[in-house]
């Protein structure tokens, strides 16, 4: 059997903030927008409308559930997911205008490949990629 990707979970210190930022800047749907009774948190279940999903969710209090501090800085784990994007420059003053914050780049990766990293609520480490 293959596997597909069915979704990416953020856990998010916001995740109304993380969600809305998402649709401004990606055109990412919000398709439910709960409060879960076992855990106490808010969840919010999006599409990208190409087929993948993002659940964006809040720490689970009725749990005792306590996360570490958010961080969009390299680690181990998911450190980060990425967007093919048409123009680099253009999308990061775009996104940079919505609130993002560029980490690193844009970098020339050879051949035409050019990458950039940006923090966005939440914090979340995004990628963006743009392929010659």
């Amino acid at each position: 059997m293959g596997h597909i990707v069915n979704h990416v979970h953020l856990k998010s210190e916001d995740p109304g903030k993380t969600a809305d930022w998402f649709v401004k800047a990606f055109g990412i749907e919000i398709r439910a927008d709960d409060l879960r009774e076992a855990g106490g948190d808010r969840f919010l279940r999006c599409y990208d409308g190409n087929g993948f999903n993002i659940n964006i969710s809040g720490q689970r209090d009725k749990l005792g559930e306590k996360l570490d501090a958010a961080s969009a800085e390299p680690r181990f784990g998911l450190e980060h997911f990425g967007f093919d994007v048409d123009d680099m420059d253009s999308e990061l003053e775009r996104l940079t205008g919505l609130g993002a914050e560029l980490k690193e780049g844009p970098i020339d990766a050879g051949g035409g490949l050019k990458i950039a990293f940006i923090s966005v609520p939440g914090p979340i480490r995004i990628e963006l990629i743009q392929r010659p």
